[in-house]
């Protein structure tokens, strides 16, 4: 479970930093920045905390498998009437699986957000207002709510849901950034 837990944190920081260079890139594309202008753009340092989350995740998982393991052979081990072959640690490994396959999908949605966040902050100016827009099928209350507030400047929205539609739009109200 250790070697497992070193395999996965080092594929989840490899694949997280792809991705968010990835999703960086693509955003970039989105707002026709030119290739040439990429690097003044500063979005790499915000894929970090996203990382630092879901490895202390993958370490929760592996914590709670081997815990639910050794509790599993105590149990075993007190019931005389089980054969060897009766020990099953199937069920334990399905709902870390599931837990995994959360984590990477917070992760993957948080860093495109992330991502796409640190490119709207190059493309307008850093006073820019943003107002929160819900789009997608049947928003959440908390959602329509953030749609109801007063635009904010970008760092002081919250991140949507893993799996939300919502998005950040600019008002309109301040021009372009000169880098932009």
């Amino acid at each position: 479970i250790d070697n497992l837990q070193s395999k996965l944190i080092k594929k989840n920081e490899s694949g997280l930093k792809n991705l968010f260079d990835t999703q960086a890139k693509s955003t970039m594309k989105e707002y026709n920045i030119p290739e040439s202008k990429f690097s003044k753009v500063d979005v790499k340092t915000t894929s970090t905390e996203v990382i630092a989350t879901t490895n202390s995740t993958i370490q929760s998982i592996a914590n709670q498998l081997k815990d639910d393991i050794r509790t599993r052979l105590f149990v075993w081990k007190e019931d005389t009437g089980k054969d060897d072959k009766d020990f099953d640690i199937k069920a334990n490994i399905n709902r870390a699986a599931r837990r995994l396959k959360d984590t990477i999908s917070y992760g993957s949605n948080h860093v495109r957000q992330k991502a796409e966040r640190g490119v709207q902050k190059f493309v307008y100016k850093p006073e820019a207002l943003f107002k929160w827009v819900c789009l997608g099928p049947a928003p959440c209350q908390w959602c329509i709510l953030q749609s109801e507030m007063p635009p904010r400047k970008i760092d002081d929205w919250e991140m949507d849901h893993v799996h939300g539609y919502c998005k950040l739009r600019n008002t309109g109200e301040y021009d372009f950034s000169k880098e932009y």
